[in-house]
């Protein structure tokens, strides 16, 4: 219906990513799945107003070293792997649909990927920006968390930021405002 009325639409998987991802887990194999069926539908495939966010919020991955972190060289070689299964499924079915890939830390880590690149082509990054709630504080200039940890992103891929909302904490209570 969107698509008919001229808009553009980003789908992704319901829900969010759990907060522990790995290589290879039951979240992994329901992304392929997921993607697998929509990027084999007719009506959605190469459809020039539909993207693909392969996941929303992925936080923490196992890292080589065992651990779970959202940020470090080994976590982001991990997470490359991890979302290049899915780009290859959905490329494999002959979809050729811009797709979105999310970075950890709700979606706001993405320095890692300037060493461990996906292969394909129409792929960007999706962009979540909350400023006030990771890593700043409201009384800060917002300026330097919108653009601190995303800044290499625009060096070396398109990115779509489509959730952007102020936190702003008073005592112990935290108002959104967007």
């Amino acid at each position: 219906y969107a698509t008919g009325k001229g808009l553009y639409c980003v789908m992704r998987p319901p829900g969010v990513s759990p907060e522990k991802i790995a290589l290879n887990d039951d979240y992994q194999a329901f992304l392929l799945k997921v993607w697998d069926i929509v990027s084999s539908h007719i009506r959605l495939r190469n459809n020039g107003k539909v993207m693909f966010e392969l996941a929303n919020e992925p936080i923490n991955i196992l890292g080589p070293d065992g651990t779970y972190a959202g940020s470090g060289d080994g976590h982001f070689q991990n997470m490359q792997l991890y979302f290049q299964a899915i780009i290859d499924k959905i490329r494999g079915n002959g979809a050729e649909n811009i797709i979105w890939v999310p970075g950890l830390g709700y979606q706001s880590q993405y320095a890692g990927f300037a060493a461990h690149r996906f292969t394909g082509n129409n792929i960007g990054f999706a962009i979540h920006v909350y400023p006030g709630w990771y890593n700043s504080d409201a009384e800060e200039d917002p300026k330097e968390n919108i653009t601190g940890s995303i800044k290499m992103v625009k060096r070396i891929s398109p990115a779509i930021s489509y959730h952007f909302c102020f936190f702003i904490t008073t005592g112990s209570t935290a108002f959104a405002a967007i």
